[in-house]
């Protein structure tokens, strides 16, 4: 591909070249719904242990490789959007696959000038009730998960890209999303940009890790304004933390008794009771790192 595209693809990833490969073949020049000289695709790699730097130059030539920061998805997204040559940035997950329709659709949307960020379509084909198979699925908008978002390149560098304190895949296009919003960006979703997110195998292990990046929900509650200002008192911000879980939870539960035929019940369900079950030994847990954030962002502050 030569030329300037008009949109730059980033994938990052992370020691999943199987995955990977599933998601350059739907972008591999032909599978798209736009000429080849449009776009570019930038798979940033975080992998420590190995990487895909061979397999991207032996099966997908037309791609290009670039080392990661090792800091986190944030981080590793940034780094492919300062790669970026086009005027938008499309973003999609190493373990997702776009269909056909979702560069064209984009581009139809971005040179219409309709808006600045783009939000697409995420299904997953192969979901089933069970919270050892997780799945990924966005059907109205207006969450801006980085799986399938294009931003126009102005905005997403004027903006600071996605911020780099989140260092786990949890919050940070959360918490992007709501400086988009903040910023008073206009964007729409388009059901035709298409990305399939199919379903993953989670153990216990999983579960736990999972359990335990709750934390960074956290850090977008102080990130957001969400949590308590950051002068006030170590007792009266642990009381609000802990309540805010507890009243969480509480909805949670009313909400199921409720809704006796919501979808993925089982799931949910799973959740709630795994959350009331573990709230004891987590609430310290959540605290400790709480407060980590808030001295950071203070002595942050005070630089």
């Amino acid at each position: 591909m030569t030329g300037i595209p008009f949109i730059s693809i980033v994938v990052p990833t992370c020691h999943r070249n199987d995955l990977l490969a599933k998601c350059l073949e739907c972008l591999a020049p032909g599978q798209q719904a736009v000429d080849a000289g449009d776009y570019e695709v930038i798979v940033t790699d975080d992998g420590r242990r190995e990487t895909a730097r061979e397999m991207v130059a032996q099966r997908f030539p037309w791609a290009r490789w670039v080392a990661g920061p090792k800091d986190g998805p944030a981080a590793n997204r940034n780094n492919g959007a300062r790669e970026a040559r086009g005027e938008w940035i499309a973003f999609t997950d190493d373990d997702c696959l776009p269909q056909a329709t979702w560069l064209g659709e984009i581009a139809r949307i971005a040179r219409e000038n309709r808006a600045e960020v783009i939000e697409g379509r995420t299904l997953t084909p192969d979901k089933v009730d069970s919270p050892f198979r997780q799945g990924v699925e966005n059907t109205g908008g207006g969450v801006f998960w980085s799986c399938n978002l294009a931003v126009k390149r102005a905005v997403f560098l004027d903006l600071g890209g996605f911020d780099e304190d989140f260092k786990e895949a949890s919050d940070e296009d959360m918490e992007f999303g709501w400086r988009l919003r903040q910023r008073g960006c206009s964007w729409c979703f388009a059901a035709e940009a298409l990305v399939l997110h199919p379903v993953r195998v989670v153990t216990w292990a999983g579960i736990w890790k999972k359990t335990k990046m709750r934390r960074w929900g956290e850090l977008l509650q102080i990130k957001t304004g969400q949590a308590p200002a950051l002068e006030t008192s170590a007792p009266r911000v642990a009381a609000c933390v802990a309540g805010r879980w507890i009243l969480n939870m509480f909805r949670g539960t009313w909400h199921l008794v409720k809704h006796r035929h919501l979808p993925m019940r089982r799931t949910r369900l799973f959740w709630l009771l795994w959350e009331w079950m573990m709230f004891p030994f987590l609430l310290p847990y959540t605290l400790r790192w709480h407060f980590r954030f808030r001295e950071t962002l203070r002595a942050r502050a005070r630089a």
